[in-house]
């Protein structure tokens, strides 16, 4: 994945940590963290679903798998709290379907990440 300068089309840095498709991503409130959501929306239901928090500096702190494609991410405006969602349609418990019927509906999740240093 890379980030990019819309401003002068140049690629600033990039991060080699996701393998599918990046469906969802958000920096928290002071701009140094990244948090990303990966998963494929096909029904296929194969490849990468994780939840991944990096550094802006592309340091590594955090991934978490997921059951079903991150739809999306969004931090706490003044805390390293982030919360995301998945797309429940996708779930792979048959149950979870069942449930939604033919509602729109997701799956929400709260990672409350430590203190990280600076």
């Amino acid at each position: 994945m890379g980030l990019w300068d819309p401003k002068h089309l140049v690629c600033t840095r990039t991060y080699a940590y996701a393998t599918q498709a990046v469906t969802a991503l958000s920096f928290n409130h002071t701009g140094t963290l990244l948090g990303w959501g990966t998963g494929s929306g096909g029904s296929s239901g194969g490849g990468e679903k994780n939840l991944t928090i990096v550094g802006a500096d592309t340091n590594f702190y955090w991934q978490e798998p997921t059951a079903a494609p991150v739809q999306h991410v969004k931090w706490h405006p003044k805390r390293n709290v982030c919360a995301y969602s998945l797309t429940a349609a996708l779930l792979p418990d048959e149950r979870d379907a069942r449930r939604m019927s033919n509602r729109e509906m997701a799956v929400v999740h709260i990672l409350n990440l430590p203190e990280l240093p600076n």
